[in-house]
């Protein structure tokens, strides 16, 4: 269980691709829609695509998610 991940907001994110670019883990991934989504599993919450998005598309969940 995990207890924090990243979402990206689909009506802020204009797919420029700097947060894809900047994963360490390549856990933003385009989907065949062209929008972009964070793998959860390959995630490892370090911020990185957060901190590169500067749309603030991306936001942080706390809780509790399988």
């Amino acid at each position: 269980m995990k207890f924090v991940r990243y979402e990206i907001n689909d009506a802020l994110c204009r797919r420029c691709m700097a947060c894809l670019k900047a994963c360490p883990r390549g856990a933003v991934r385009q989907l065949p829609d062209h929008r972009l989504a964070i793998d959860q599993d390959q995630c490892d919450r370090c911020g990185t695509c957060a901190k590169r998005c500067k749309l603030r598309a991306i936001a942080m969940r706390r809780g509790l998610f399988r």
